[in-house]
């Protein structure tokens, strides 16, 4: 089983590769089209990234779908939406072991988590929090987290995420070795797991390891057992390696050296195994880096290219601008001169016609006083 919610298949399945339904892929692809409203366009991408979010090859593929999905939310106000799309994504680069951008949208999921009460979806988140902040030997970080996941789950009544929560939180007790209160922590956790009726290979596991280190032989065997059975029928490499390990010191310890060398060679053989898977998975996820990194710069390179693009639009537009005020300035201006062209010729003639009409005033003058002359000399 699981060692968290969500989380199983990073923990669970990444040593040995899932199957993508590429059948349901092409079928949903071929939705698309058709698709009218933003909701259904938004929940086909969402069902495409988590098909290859399955499958853990194409995870590039399972990051380009999602991140439409997230996209189409952002610009149609269907923010809800992004809780699960931002967990989808953190699960993604979780896988990747990218951390740092998987505590980053595992955030971002629980902000919106908040938002609208969806409790279920911000415990899960914090749950996978506390789980990566543990896998990078953060164990401060990681106890607080879990504690909080524990708190939310208790009030949500969430059985489920409350003990897969103890049972990490146990883990971390018995990293720094206080077996007392790790002893207490993975009781509380198997308590909760029967109720739910599961039985985690992880917990009993745990549990083993806590005993064993508290001597108690028989109660760290029948644990260790439970663990070994529950891990072979889930075929989960880790914990059959870690089982089979654990079954081999404790028969030692009971002078069974042959049951414990029988447990030991079983322990090599996964641990074999669990390398050769982990070299497969290492590769897959170099390949699945190069590519998130060649697609991160492509999309650096079209927000230059829109820059630039905006830039030019911007200077363009102030050219045009600028050239249509000194088109309307030099209309201005031609219309002022125009004007005063105007004025001018208008002063001119005014000029000339009193000029005129003073010459004729004068002519008129000299032409009477002449007359009067004229008469004069007549008489």
């Amino acid at each position: 089983m699981p060692k968290t919610i969500f989380f199983t298949f990073i923990l669970c399945t990444s040593l040995a590769f899932g199957q993508t339904n590429f059948k349901k892929i092409d079928s949903l692809k071929s939705n698309i089209n058709e698709s009218i409203d933003a909701q259904t366009l938004l929940q086909i991408n969402e069902q495409i990234g988590k098909e290859f979010l399955n499958g853990q090859i194409y995870l590039d593929s399972s990051l380009y779908y999602l991140q439409k999905a997230i996209d189409i939310s952002k610009n149609n106000n269907l923010e809800k939406e992004q809780a699960k799309l931002f967990f989808y994504t953190a699960k993604s680069f979780g896988i990747a072991e990218n951390w740092d951008k998987s505590i980053a949208y595992f955030k971002k999921s629980i902000i919106v988590s908040e938002k609208f009460n969806l409790k279920h979806g911000t415990i899960a988140a914090y749950n996978n929090l506390g789980y990566i902040f543990m896998k990078t030997n953060q164990l401060e970080k990681a106890k607080n987290i879990y504690k909080k996941t524990i708190q939310l789950a208790k009030l949500d009544n969430n059985l489920y995420l409350e003990a897969f929560a103890l049972t990490d939180l146990a883990e971390i007790y018995y990293k720094g070795k206080k077996y007392s209160k790790a002893l207490k922590t993975i009781d509380e956790a198997k308590v909760l797991f029967i109720e739910t009726d599961l039985i985690s290979h992880q917990a009993f596991t745990i549990s083993g390891k806590i005993y064993f280190a508290l001597k108690n032989i028989e109660e760290a065997k029948k644990d260790g057992l439970i663990a070994e059975q529950k891990a072979m029928d889930n075929s989960d490499l880790e914990y059959i390696f870690q089982t089979s390990y654990l079954l081999s010191k404790i028969y030692e310890r009971e002078n069974n050296y042959a049951r414990s060398n029988s447990y030991l060679k079983k322990a090599l053989k996964y641990k074999d195994s669990i390398f050769n898977s982990k070299n497969n998975n290492q590769i897959g996820k170099m390949e699945l880096k190069v590519k998130i990194l060649q697609q991160e710069a492509e999309v650096k390179n079209l927000k230059q290219k829109n820059n630039y693009l905006i830039t030019i639009y911007i200077l363009g537009s102030i050219g045009i601008l600028l050239l249509v005020l000194l088109i309307f300035r030099q209309l201005k201006i031609v219309r002022m001169t125009k004007s005063i062209h105007d004025v001018q010729h208008s002063l001119i003639k005014h000029e000339l016609d009193k000029r005129k009409e003073k010459q004729t005033t004068l002519f008129s003058a000299i032409k009477k006083g002449d007359d009067s002359l004229l008469k004069k000399q007549s008489h």
